[in-house]
């Protein structure tokens, strides 16, 4: 099966297109290595590495589906090793905080901000 379909039969995803935007940024892994199109086969077993824009998942694949159901039934399709939630997500409200209490960002809370900005944007 095709991993663009799947992901969606997975709901990892809304559509293929948003897989397809993924892929081209290099966001989704399979077996360690950056998948380069959007019709590369999975088999069973399979690891994948997905990068969200708040958090990194790591799923194995334990079945396939003919189409997209669901939640109930699709979190049978995957198994989920792993999720690491960035610390740029866990330190949100700390700068968010830090920037109400303040009248101006200094040079510090700028960069934090500007850095923050940035990684919001990776999938859209």
């Amino acid at each position: 099966m095709r991993i663009d379909k799947w992901l969606v039969f997975a709901r990892f995803f809304k559509t293929r297109t948003k897989v397809l935007k993924a892929i081209e940024k290099k966001l989704i892994f399979l077996n360690g290595l950056v998948i380069k199109k959007q019709s590369q086969l999975l088999k069973l077993e399979d690891d994948i590495l997905i990068k969200n824009s708040h958090e990194i998942i790591r799923i194995k694949v334990k079945s396939f589906a003919e189409k997209r159901e669901g939640y109930e039934r699709a979190k049978f399709l995957y198994e989920k090793k792993s999720s690491i939630i960035t610390d740029l997500v866990k330190n949100k409200n700390n700068v968010l905080d830090t920037f109400k209490n303040s009248s101006r960002p200094n040079k510090k809370d700028r960069r934090a901000l500007s850095k923050l900005k940035n990684f919001g944007s990776l999938i859209k």
